[in-house]
């Protein structure tokens, strides 16, 4: 009886020691794992990336591999399976700032302007140097109608990196959206002398110098738009003289 009660205590002992071996070891991989399924669309195969991920979270769940499949699932625009793992990894750990970021992105391209903007203030209360953060939440407070607080926003944001074209460029979109399109025209400019070289900005300028009667400089706005191929955003308004830049 001692001899049985013995040899089911080693089996124990050994299956505890397989799992916490194998617990251990997926967490030392989980970057690697990362990069993998990173990297796996790069071959062609879509589905690769959550296969990979699917697989180490049977084995050994936890938030950054709910949060990489997450992003996966994004990419392949499966939102709602996104949404259940970045909810996922969120409720394992709540103190990561990429993780209320990328659902707060996600749910800004979803529409879910309310959602996305408590998940960007997280981003924000727990990564204050996110500036990308920050703009995404300008551009969600202007579509919940809150232009002063976005332009609010942009300016704390651009008095830490005075030199973003991108911060300069996305304020000029809300100062244009909103009317102001002298100060629009500045940023632009600013945007463009700090290197700011895509179809949208020369676009959105031209909006805005149109509504300023500026229709000679608009046209060549056009034109510069037009000349810009690299950005697929530069087929989207071809004739920009009336409406809003977003």
């Amino acid at each position: 009886m001692k001899t049985d009660s013995t040899f089911i205590l080693i089996v124990l002992a050994l299956v505890l020691a397989t799992h916490i071996i194998v617990r251990a070891a997926s967490a030392e991989d989980i970057d690697d794992i990362a990069e993998r399924a990173k990297a796996a669309p790069a071959s062609g195969n879509t589905h690769e990336s959550v296969q990979i991920l699917t697989e180490h979270i049977s084995r050994a769940p936890s938030a950054a591999l709910y949060f990489q499949r997450g992003v996966a699932y994004a990419a392949k625009n499966m939102v709602d399976s996104a949404m259940k793992d970045f909810d996922k990894a969120i409720s394992m750990d709540d103190t990561q700032p990429s993780y209320y970021f990328k659902r707060g992105v996600t749910r800004y391209r979803q529409g879910d302007f309310p959602n996305a903007l408590h998940d960007l203030g997280a981003t924000i209360d727990l990564e204050p140097t996110n500036l990308n953060a920050v703009a995404y939440r300008a551009r969600v407070l202007f579509k919940l109608h809150r232009p002063a607080k976005a332009l609010a926003d942009l300016l704390t944001a651009i008095e830490k990196s005075p030199n973003s074209s991108a911060l300069h460029r996305l304020k000029g979109d809300i100062l244009s959206a909103n009317g102001n399109f002298q100060e629009a025209v500045k940023d632009y400019d600013r945007a463009i002398e700090l290197g700011a070289s895509d179809a949208a900005v020369y676009n959105n300028r031209s909006v805005a110098l149109a509504n300023l009667g500026k229709v000679k400089q608009a046209m060549e706005d056009i034109l510069r738009t037009m000349e810009v191929v690299e950005s697929p955003r530069s087929s989207l308004k071809p004739s920009p003289f009336a409406g809003s830049p977003w």
